[in-house]
């Protein structure tokens, strides 16, 4: 013998939790994505973190200093510079940077744009100079689409670290700016 089903239906009570339930998770839910996809303010500046870095400045413009750094561009560039001036660097030192760009976009829109294609490009010499305690000069990135478009527009952090394994260990500096649509 097959035992019947049960249709005794559910008391308003457990209605009433199952609800409450539910909207508890739709809220959780739309919190963290309001914080992953930017929530928080973003303000351009920079951040250093060793003695050997004293400046990190972004320009559109290629040459051995930027007469100014610029924190907010107003159109994008095809290409971003930064460039890290060092006194006291310890000699042999190795810089590297990567980006990361945030900010709002369709789906469609980064699917299309390339968002996902910056790259960093260290393709100059270094000027760098001997000095009583390491090497001094600047030390210069280029930031870039692969396709060779100009940069999506958006919040970008520049981190530049020491070469090595430990990456949170060997952070030097970290650049905030903004490129506006």
């Amino acid at each position: 013998m097959t035992p019947l089903p049960t249709t005794k239906q559910a008391s308003s009570e457990s209605r009433r939790v199952s609800w409450f339930l539910t909207g508890a998770l739709v809220l959780a839910g739309l919190a963290v994505l309001v914080w992953a996809f930017g929530g928080g303010s973003f303000e351009p500046g920079e951040n250093m973190k060793a003695k050997g870095v004293k400046d990190v400045a972004v320009s559109e413009e290629d040459t051995l200093y930027p007469p100014s750094d610029v924190l907010r561009f107003s159109e994008a560039p095809a290409v971003v510079y930064v460039y890290v001036a060092v006194e006291g660097l310890p000699s042999g030192v190795e810089l590297e940077a990567s980006v990361q760009r945030s900010g709002r976009e369709s789906v469609l829109g980064w699917l299309f744009s390339g968002a996902g294609d910056i790259e960093v490009v260290d393709e100059q010499e270094d000027q760098l100079t001997p000095a009583e305690t390491g090497v001094a000069g600047v030390i210069k990135f280029a930031l870039r689409t692969r396709s060779g478009e100009s940069l999506p527009a958006g919040n970008y952090t520049v981190v530049i670290r020491r070469s090595g394994a430990d990456v949170n260990k060997n952070e030097v500096a970290r650049k905030l700016f903004i490129i506006r649509e």
